[in-house]
């Protein structure tokens, strides 16, 4: 096309992308690993999204996943893949085609509790356990009574949260269609104007420009004191890059397992492809694929050493052992005593979690486990002590946080004062 010069080439746009999708197929066809096709042409009568709408939908799936880094084994000698959501590890090395030299998981060394992950399989205390277990699976849906028990199982979840959490809340949903009817569900209820109360609601669409201008005032919301919450999708643009750190994310709330639909047909070639080629059973990939998503969904929520944040994982499949081992390990560490609470036992973690993390805490305490000095570095055999190094007391000036207690001379670093303008007013 650019050889001939056409006119209008805008036209022809699907005509180029047919041709590049091509031109990628005969580069990566032969996955010389197992002499199989590492990509997969899907011819679909309709798009997923918009099952309603016939619009055939032609896509170039890759299956295998190692040819995304085949490039960088070949480069560098050494590859260091790391990530807090990297779990299990032993499946990793599989689907990536290499075999580690080192392969480690570490937990989480923290001063005190600050993450509270619950597991909530069922509504109130005060009705039938057997019957009133909330789960977002397929037959659950298709049921409208069934539904309409869970939906109001997450109004009395997300209520208590409301009046309880601090600032930020981001609850994700297991797709936009599940989230479309349980929104819709809330609206003809009555209870988004009710939850509206407590905080601003917010919502990811599929559009960038209205998800972009959506976070900026759910942002501004948190900033300001009124606090806000905000609806989005696992496997979508908030929950695959974007972080919800200090009091942008006091709870993040995981509405389901997110599985693909079982009929989704490049995760059936994806599978068929595991099974064949890799000998990994189908069921034991949809069940890491749907962890990992999951994962990433709730470790949104705390970013760095001096955060905190409460994790709430809401359908009775995650307190089955075959999920809960695919968390992170520093996730389940926290997990052990809360793996199938009811939504009033979770909404009473949540009042005393964030009643402890409301009380001071002086920073000395950190020393030693996520604060290190030189002197402590070097009494753990890392650093080898200087003769002039002293240890220093932590500051007890009124808004300041200690980053480094080590005066040495001629290099001093204090204590930093938080800013006048980072001071957000509450309600």
């Amino acid at each position: 096309m650019n050889t001939l010069q056409i006119t209008n080439s805008h036209k022809f746009r699907n005509v180029a992308l047919i041709a590049q999708m091509y031109m990628t197929l005969s580069t990566h066809y032969t996955d010389d690993r197992y002499e199989k096709p590492g990509f997969v042409v899907v011819c679909e009568a309709h798009d997923p999204t918009r099952p309603a709408v016939p619009d055939p939908v032609i896509r170039l799936v890759c299956v295998d996943a190692s040819l995304a880094l085949r490039e960088a084994f070949a480069k560098y000698r050494s590859v260091v893949l790391t990530s807090g959501t990297l779990s299990p590890l032993d499946i990793y090395p599989k689907i990536l085609g290499f075999t580690p030299t080192i392969a480690k998981s570490f937990q989480m060394t923290l001063s005190r509790k600050c993450i509270a992950p619950v597991v909530v399989t069922r509504s109130t205390e005060s009705v039938n356990i057997t019957t009133e277990e909330i789960t977002s699976s397929f037959v659950v849906r298709t049921n409208p009574v069934a539904q309409d028990v869970v939906s109001s199982a997450y109004e009395d979840l997300l209520r208590g949260l409301g009046k309880t959490v601090p600032d930020g809340i981001v609850c994700f949903f297991t797709g936009y269609q599940y989230m479309g009817e349980v929104l819709l569900g809330w609206h003809r209820s009555g209870f988004l104007k009710e939850l509206a109360q407590y905080k601003l609601i917010f919502v990811e669409t599929q559009s960038v420009e209205e998800t972009s201008v959506a976070l900026a005032n759910y942002r501004r919301a948190c900033d300001i004191g009124r606090g806000a919450i905000f609806m989005a999708i696992a496997r979508g643009k908030i929950a695959e890059g974007i972080d919800f750190d200090r009091h942008y994310g006091r709870a993040v709330v995981m509405l389901g397992v997110p599985f693909l639909p079982p009929n989704d047909e490049p995760l059936r070639q994806r599978i068929h492809w595991m099974e064949t080629c890799l000998g990994i059973p189908g069921n034991e990939y949809r069940n890491f694929d749907a962890m990992r998503q999951a994962s990433q969904c709730i470790g949104r929520v705390l970013r760095n050493k001096t955060d905190y944040g409460m994790m709430l994982l809401v359908d009775r499949r995650f307190a089955l052992n075959d999920k809960r081992k695919k968390l992170p390990i520093w996730i389940q560490q926290c997990l052990k005593e809360n793996t199938n609470l009811s939504v009033d036992a979770a909404i009473a973690v949540a009042r005393g979690f964030f009643k402890e993390m409301a009380q001071p805490w002086e920073h000395q305490h950190d020393l030693g486990t996520t604060l290190f000095s030189k002197e402590t570095l070097a009494l753990k055999g890392f650093l080898k002590p200087s003769k002039r190094s002293v240890l220093c007391r932590a500051t007890e000036a009124c808004g300041s946080a200690v980053e480094e207690v080590v005066h040495e001379e001629g290099d001093a670093i204090r204590a930093v004062k938080e800013p006048e303008d980072r001071k957000r007013p509450r309600r």
